[in-house]
């Protein structure tokens, strides 16, 4: 038997009334077949009517999937060879095709795989690192400022919807005082964040924040390229308490801090 399909994949959409779903391809077992209702993987709840000749057939629903629930029926194989030859026997021209056959189809199933793949375009010349940084929290992927590799950046927004500023900057070797030139930010009241590749440097520890609102000083050298990402963006969140008690932060060269009650009872005399 031949594989005259390029396919492994059927996509359907259900209605709420119908049960049965059909496919076009080859298919040799029942057990080769996996079920998907959106996202979720079915173990039971239907069976798999094979063609005679095993090209096409159908999958039967227990119940009939929901109205919009996306159905999904993928051929997916063991990555096995179970073909055996034993010397001086007639040569086994069905074994023989049967086993081509299913390296057809499992290159079918790897290429399936591999067009919902991130994949590199045909004149990349190897030099850049495709691979996906650890997850974390809060973060959107994005690619280094050299563009050689993909990096978490933080979002547009922070946890609570405060915005940002976010500022990145190459270190030369051996920096340790950068310059922001994007944004000012208050000292001394964590409202500045900076990461270097990556990671989370802690203030005091790794770093020390210049009053002028605008210098940042590395405790240990940097090294060449090192990538900085500089953030800030002052967290704002609904606060209930005494307003003697709560802080008021102002922004502007000269501003003092006070609270809340002290700023409400300010006063402008028009004379």
């Amino acid at each position: 038997m031949t594989v005259s399909t390029t396919n492994n994949k059927a996509l359907h959409e259900g209605n709420g009334s119908i049960t049965e779903f059909s496919y076009t391809y080859r298919m040799d077992n029942d057990d080769d077949m996996v079920v998907y209702l959106d996202e979720t993987e079915q173990t039971s709840g239907y069976s798999v009517n094979r063609n005679p000749d095993d090209i096409g057939g159908s999958v039967v629903f227990d119940t009939a999937p929901a109205n919009g629930v996306n159905v999904t029926l993928v051929r997916e194989l063991e990555y096995t060879q179970e073909t055996d030859y034993v010397p001086y026997d007639s040569f086994p021209a069905e074994s023989h095709e049967d086993a081509l056959d299913k390296l057809t189809m499992l290159v079918q199933q790897n290429d399936e795989k591999i067009s919902r793949a991130l994949l590199a375009p045909p004149y990349d010349d190897g030099s850049t690192d495709y691979s996906l940084p650890a997850p974390e929290a809060g973060k959107v992927i994005g690619w280094s400022a050299d563009e050689t590799k993909m990096v978490n950046y933080l979002s547009a927004q922070n946890s609570v919807g405060a915005a940002q500023n976010v500022e990145r900057q190459l270190a030369t070797s051996g920096q340790t005082v950068f310059t922001i030139t994007g944004f000012t930010y208050t000292a001394g009241v964590g409202n500045l964040v900076v990461y270097v590749n990556g990671a989370r440097l802690s203030l005091t520890a790794d770093y020390a924040e210049n009053v002028d609102g605008v210098t940042v000083t590395f405790v240990n050298a940097l090294q060449l390229n090192d990538e900085v990402i500089f953030s800030s963006g002052e967290i704002v969140t609904n606060t209930t308490g005494l307003a003697s008690t709560i802080q008021y932060i102002p922004a502007g060269t000269g501003a003092v801090t006070t609270n809340v009650q002290d700023k409400l009872r300010e006063s402008v005399s028009v004379k």
